[in-house]
């Protein structure tokens, strides 16, 4: 048998996305209707919404999960290139993309949360999760962005057209 999330929680739609903030106690989901939860990994109960539904050029498409201080983040992508920080006390936008919003990952590196956000667009970018602000400059690519993913010390790993991309690291913006 599998072990899943709490059956007696309402029942949410597909799931999407998932992901799971670093220090690993907690993970969101994000569902067909845009919708965003989070979830206690160690009793699998519901922890509450993140997110409400949402449609048209707001439906959410990508994920990722930090931890900023004490609190957890979810961080979406949606169709139209906006880029969105939730937590229990609300939403903050960050610049976001021209385009939807294909790839998200979250790191800590050097102690700062982190978030990778690519798209449509063909742009990478990076973000400080405490400051709400880009670190460095875009990086542009030949073709769209569809997938992300950020190490620890820093590296980047960018999937796009049929290609990927190994980026060293830069010194701190």
């Amino acid at each position: 048998m599998v072990e899943g999330l709490d059956p007696s929680a309402e029942r949410v739609g597909a799931v999407v996305a998932v992901a799971v903030a670093d220090g690993g106690s907690v993970g969101v989901t994000l569902h067909d209707d845009s919708s965003v939860r989070a979830w206690s990994l160690a009793d699998g109960r519901c922890r509450g919404q993140l997110a409400p539904p949402a449609g048209g050029g707001a439906q959410r498409v990508s994920l990722a999960a930090a931890t900023v201080g004490e609190r957890l983040v979810a961080v979406t992508g949606d169709w139209s290139g906006r880029v969105q920080l939730w937590d229990e006390a609300g939403r903050a936008a960050l610049v976001g993309h021209a385009g939807p919003v294909w790839a998200l990952a979250s790191a800590v590196v050097d102690g700062r949360p982190l978030v990778v956000t690519g798209g449509d667009d063909r742009v990478v970018r990076v973000w400080d999760l405490v400051a709400r602000r880009q670190v460095g400059s875009d990086l542009e690519f030949p073709s769209e962005v569809t997938a992300v993913a950020m190490a620890s010390d820093g590296r980047l790993v960018v999937g796009f057209g049929d290609d990927i991309a190994v980026l060293a690291p830069r010194p701190p913006a």
